[in-house]
């Protein structure tokens, strides 16, 4: 009889060898390996740019069962992990290798697996999967295109460094408020509308938008909303605490009703949460950006101090 998750999907055996290697599943219990792990590919391909444990917390969680985990171990060493993370608009397939271990077969395993798994859950031509790297990883582009795929989407990290930043006015109709919970719901619903037409975005219901969103790493107090004034949510800058790093902010969020695109709300409520972030002794903000926004919001940003610190590409397998 084949083995199915909680969700009926069939679950693929995991990978066998190559010598020397096992592999067992991901549990609570083997995180804190993982983050070992993933720490010492950010160490190699991009110093600075450290991964929180939290980070993989919501990876376990998002992936939804074990049997969509995957841990590589070596003479009784963690050295590999991968996870298949099903979401509304495409599976991702998070991961990596050590590099001390490369040239061993042990990616090649993984990302076979991780593609089988990704195909038991449904990914095809309606729900895509992709892997995100960094654009400086050049052997793991290799390993992706030699599996069949190809560069789809880039993505940029954006940094701004410590330094004053010139207020700029929200229109006379509006006010800002920091992100209160009595506007979770309010704001949701903002959220779906403001990104209903970026590169695979979907709605987000109630229990993802809490999982996704709402967390420990959320800072309310330092997050923006622009409301009108019946308190409806006309834009907002949603920050969350990046875990390990004490003296930034990062960006999660930044959208606008599209009725009212070209206002200059966006730029008013990123120039409060970058005056109240270094108020709170976070002076240096971070955020990501398609570069490819359709919105344009890379201008924005750029005009307000953010500059390129790293770029991240989508890696998709065509159907």
């Amino acid at each position: 009889m084949q083995e199915t998750d909680g969700d009926a999907s069939p679950v693929v055996a995991l990978p066998d060898g190559p010598a020397g290697v096992t592999w067992r599943r991901i549990d609570a219990g083997s995180v804190d390996a993982v983050h070992a792990i993933a720490r010492r590919i950010a160490e190699d391909e991009t110093p600075g740019f450290p991964v929180g444990r939290s980070e993989l917390d919501r990876s376990v969680q998002a992936a939804g069962s074990p049997g969509r985990t995957a841990l590589a171990m070596r003479d009784g060493e963690p050295v590999a992990f991968g996870f298949v993370v099903p979401g509304a608009a495409a599976v991702r397939l998070p991961g990596g290798v050590l590099p001390a271990v490369h040239g061993l077969g042990i990616g090649r395993r993984l990302l076979a697996w991780q593609v089988a798994q990704a195909r038991a859950v449904g990914a095809g031509p309606a729900l895509p999967m992709g892997v995100r790297q960094p654009s400086v990883a050049v052997r793991t582009a290799a390993l992706l295109a030699h599996a069949g795929f190809r560069p789809e989407r880039t993505f940029l990290h954006l940094r701004r460094s410590p330094g004053a930043i010139r207020p700029a006015p929200l229109p006379a109709d509006l006010r800002s408020a920091p992100f209160e919970t009595r506007f979770d719901e309010p704001l949701r619903v903002a959220k779906n509308l403001a990104f209903a037409d970026h590169w695979r975005s979907s709605p987000e219901d109630p229990e993802a938008w809490a999982q996704h969103h709402l967390g420990s790493w959320l800072r309310r107090d330092l997050s923006r909303l622009a409301l009108t004034a019946d308190e409806r949510v006309a834009g907002f800058v949603v920050t969350w605490e990046p875990e390990d790093v004490t003296d930034e902010s990062y960006v999660a969020l930044v959208g606008t009703d599209p009725e009212r695109r070209g206002e200059g709300i966006a730029r008013a409520l990123l120039t409060e949460v970058v005056a109240a972030s270094a108020a709170a002794g976070r002076p240096v903000v971070t955020l990501e950006v398609d570069a490819d926004s359709p919105t344009g919001a890379d201008r924005l940003y750029a005009s307000v101090g953010f500059e390129r610190a790293l770029e991240a590409v989508i890696h998709g397998l065509p159907s």
